[in-house]
């Protein structure tokens, strides 16, 4: 067996309005994240942590201006499965924190397992996402943006 790891990260700026969508939750219907797509951080560091591992490269060699624009981070998610299933691996598991000072993750951590869970058909036991803030530090503490980090473990039998 043939064993990979990969890490993502995200980052977008936190603006009034919209829908904040985390994970393929909505968090906020106050708040929004700016993005092409729903710019959901949790999803896009997933991505970049499963592609990464399985060393093919990031977001933008499938998600960009000269491909199909998709809104939905989940069913980049899904394609995104889609492209490593075709290359052979099968996802171990995922392990992500979002960095955030104005929400609590917590509140909703299980609800995003559960949808990560369903787009990917992956256990949620496969799935851990934690909350972290800042303390008031940085840009993401003046409640500026948010961010999100993910590693995963893929492998090849």
């Amino acid at each position: 067996m043939i064993n990979s790891y990969g890490i993502g990260l995200d980052v977008h700026k936190l603006k009034e309005g919209g829908d904040l969508i985390l994970g393929g939750i909505i968090i906020s219907k106050n708040y929004s994240l700016e993005g092409d797509s729903d710019a959901d951080v949790l999803t896009h560091a997933i991505i970049d942590s499963l592609l990464g591992a399985a060393n093919l490269g990031d977001m933008g060699h499938f998600f960009n201006d000269s491909t199909e624009l998709i809104y939905s981070s989940l069913q980049m998610l899904k394609k995104t499965d889609n492209i490593i299933k075709q290359n052979g691996w099968i996802i171990n598991n995922i392990d992500s924190t979002i960095i955030c000072e104005k929400f609590k993750i917590f509140n909703y951590s299980n609800m995003m397992k559960s949808k990560i869970s369903e787009t990917l058909k992956l256990n949620t036991n496969k799935i851990n996402i934690k909350g972290k803030s800042t303390d008031g530090l940085g840009f993401i503490g003046k409640n500026e943006g948010i961010s999100a980090l993910a590693i995963c473990s893929i492998y090849k039998k």
